[in-house]
């Protein structure tokens, strides 16, 4: 029994953990589609990569790159696809040659040769002496670069993400007074609820295969109402409690805390956690060897 009320007591937290994330997530997407995030992260890996203003003034102005920014708008599109990236820089870099466009692979290599001196001269110049005269093997040799540093430039937008869901998700638990210590204590206290909780997270994700499949909030909030989440200034339990007490302002914290830090792990995360809960709770207790035995 104690086992038993133990997992639901963690399954009933990783619930609540896993639909705190949900609601994180969103905000996190709607501040990124806001600010602009992914297209100024690639505009800025783009300036990196191109380093000479000059260039990345021709690069801009090349018939595919103006194309798409006609399209994304002001600020950009927030995916470029390596073969544009490619072709438009060696036109970028024709035209900062007074060519109209270099064809062939000798005119290629004559018109990188011609760049002013920076780290991306250097660079298509290898790519160049790589291609051994194939003007293909050559944008292919700088898409696979692009690739590979818009790789790190992904890096650097999940780290920006993180910390933008960090900060939103000690908002949420600050303002859904969402304490891990409280929620927990409620659970072990209270049978009821703590079934309650625990067989409606299993009827939510049994039917849901990936995270994304998770039905709407809407219809989760009933389940979390009976919960201790809130703020209830009139209630008599938050003057009694932990609000005059420095041990109590210290545990309200730590509680806050930890379910801010849980849920910026992210719903995945979480959604993965609770099926394999899930899965020993739906096994049940091993028998013991005599009954294994008897049968």
């Amino acid at each position: 029994m104690l086992g038993n009320a133990m997992l639901d007591v963690s399954i009933g937290l990783v619930f609540v953990f896993l639909i705190l994330s949900l609601i994180c997530t969103t905000i996190n997407e709607c501040i990124s589609s806001v600010l602009k995030l992914r297209a100024r992260t690639l505009r800025t890996a783009l300036n990196d990569l191109l380093e000479d203003q000059a260039m990345i003034d021709a690069f801009q102005k090349t018939p595919l790159v103006r194309t798409i920014n006609r399209v994304a708008g002001p600020v950009g599109p927030s995916y470029l696809p390596a073969p544009i990236f490619a072709a438009s820089v060696l036109d970028a870099a024709a035209s900062l040659t007074d060519k109209n466009g270099a064809a062939s692979f000798t005119e290629i290599r004559a018109t990188l040769d011609k760049l002013p001196e920076c780290d991306l001269k250097h660079i298509l110049v290898s790519h160049a002496h790589e291609a051994k005269e194939d003007v293909t093997a050559l944008k292919a040799h700088i898409g696979a670069w692009f690739d590979h540093m818009m790789d790190r430039a992904a890096g650097r937008f999940k780290r920006n993400m993180g910390a933008i869901s960090l900060v939103c998700a000690l908002a949420i638990s600050i303002a859904l007074n969402a304490d891990s210590i409280t929620i927990a204590k409620s659970l072990w206290t209270d049978g009821s609820l703590r079934s309650q909780i625990a067989d409606a997270a299993e009827t939510f994700v049994s039917e849901a295969e990936y995270v994304e499949d998770l039905v709407e909030f809407s219809e989760v909030e009933n389940v979390l109402r009976p919960l201790p989440l809130g703020w209830k200034f009139g209630d008599p339990e938050f003057v009694t409690d932990w609000h005059k007490s420095p041990g109590g302002w210290f545990l309200k914290i730590i509680g806050l805390l930890t379910t801010g830090l849980a849920v910026s792990l992210g719903a995945p995360f979480w959604f993965d956690i609770l099926n394999k809960f899930m899965k020993l709770r739906s096994s049940g207790p091993k028998p013991s060897a005599k009954t294994a035995a008897v049968a």
